[in-house]
């Protein structure tokens, strides 16, 4: 009825822990990562699908037929690029997209988005009012990719959520910056009427 001895073993698991909560913040990102990248692929396929129906009308003069091969190009090569980030085994773990950044002109890749996004606005009958403030080259260190696809997803959420034959703005100006230090800065703003359901 006594206790006369007590056996027992002890093993260290602290490094299986670790392995194993690594395993699961790696498919966390790898989850993030490819919802985001689900989310840029449908960005293209509006621009895509508009051009498309566009050219296959008989109605369409050349120069817009010409103008909307550049726009699906463009496009394709969106594609190819978010697909190219999707196989990479190694950006999936890590849960980051590449930027890509080079010496661009914000206004051409404004002018570009405003244009993709052309044909969506139109078979709205909505209003496309865009300003660059100065004319000419508004150059910035950005990915080029990514900015077109930024700017094209504001300009079509904003056709989305705005009333037919309503009016969408796009205006890139660039604020100068007096002081010795700090750069000039180029500002991009994308606005659209609110519409709320019963109210009017």
């Amino acid at each position: 009825g006594e206790v006369e001895a007590v056996g027992g073993t002890r093993r260290d698991v602290t490094d299986r822990k670790a392995s194993e909560e690594a395993l699961r913040e790696a498919d966390r990102k790898k989850d993030d990562f490819i919802a985001l990248l689900a989310h840029e692929l449908r960005n293209p396929l509006g621009p895509l699908r508009s051009a498309l129906q566009l050219v296959k009308h008989p109605e369409v003069d050349a120069a817009t037929v010409s103008g909307m091969w550049d726009v699906m190009d463009r496009q394709v090569g969106n594609l190819t690029r978010l697909v190219d980030d999707l196989l990479d085994v190694a950006r999936v773990t890590r849960g980051r997209i590449e930027m890509r950044k080079a010496v661009v002109d914000l206004a051409a890749i404004v002018r570009q988005a405003v244009k993709s996004m052309e044909l969506i606005v139109a078979a709205r009958a909505q209003e496309l009012e865009v300003s660059v403030v100065p004319e000419g080259p508004l150059y910035v260190e950005a990915d080029p990719t990514r900015m077109e696809q930024v700017f094209g997803n504001l300009l079509n959420n904003a056709s989305k959520f705005s009333s037919e034959r309503g009016r969408i703005w796009v205006t890139a100006e660039l604020e100068r910056d007096e002081g010795r230090t700090a750069a000039d800065s180029v500002v991009v703003r994308i606005g659209a009427p609110v519409v709320i359901p019963g109210v009017s």
